[in-house]
């Protein structure tokens, strides 16, 4: 069963412990980042195998 990490992230440092908690996806908020901060955050789910859901 997949896990969401259904936290506001608004630094780099929750994706990273989200993984460590065992997350398989993460969600970012459009509202609350800014685009650049959308884009680095999606990559670093990536890196990790974590996938980015946008909303």
């Amino acid at each position: 069963c997949p896990l969401l990490c259904k936290e506001f992230i608004i630094d780099a440092w929750q994706i990273y412990n989200a993984r460590v908690k065992g997350a398989d996806a993460v969600l970012l908020i459009a509202a609350v980042l800014p685009d650049l901060d959308i884009k680095y955050m999606s990559k670093i789910c990536k890196l990790l195998g974590l996938a980015a859901l946008v909303e």
